[in-house]
């Protein structure tokens, strides 16, 4: 049986081990950047979704409050211009109110309105507001 010398292997080892922690600290700094990035995402569209309702809720409020008004009513409603950066819409018909953004929307009847009104129209948020008109047998929003 022959033995043979030990190798030498001269400064094999200082690589090895700068590649190794080079590769541990990527894999380290990768999982963070997804565990950050996967958060942001559920808290932006839990924020969506919390603005989407609000908006709906402040115009459902004023339309109930035009259906209740006699006689001809004109009202106008401030609104944000974006919701997470984004223009939104508003339509509004027999069925109810629809607030809708690309990827998330929020809808709701109307209630306590009377069934003999007509209900319509849809706006863009990007003007800032929109106007609630009522007459004896419609109310619409432009």
């Amino acid at each position: 049986m022959a033995i043979y010398p030990p190798r030498k292997m001269k400064g094999q080892h200082v690589i090895f081990e700068t590649v190794m922690l080079f590769s541990i600290g990527m894999a380290i700094f990768a999982f963070s950047f997804f565990a950050f990035s996967s958060y942001q995402d559920f808290f932006t569209g839990l924020a969506k979704a919390d603005n989407l309702e609000r908006v709906k809720e402040i115009a459902m409020l004023k339309i109930q409050e035009a259906a209740y008004s006699e006689g001809k009513v004109t009202a106008e409603v401030s609104i944000p211009t974006l919701l997470g950066g984004s223009i939104y819409s508003i339509r509004l018909s027999r069925e109810g109110i629809n607030v809708s953004l690309p990827g998330a929307y929020t809808f709701s009847p109307i209630p306590f309105v009377n069934s003999s009104i007509q209900l319509s129209g849809a706006v863009q948020s990007s003007k800032g507001r929109f106007i609630i008109t009522k007459d004896e047998a419609s109310i619409s929003i432009s």
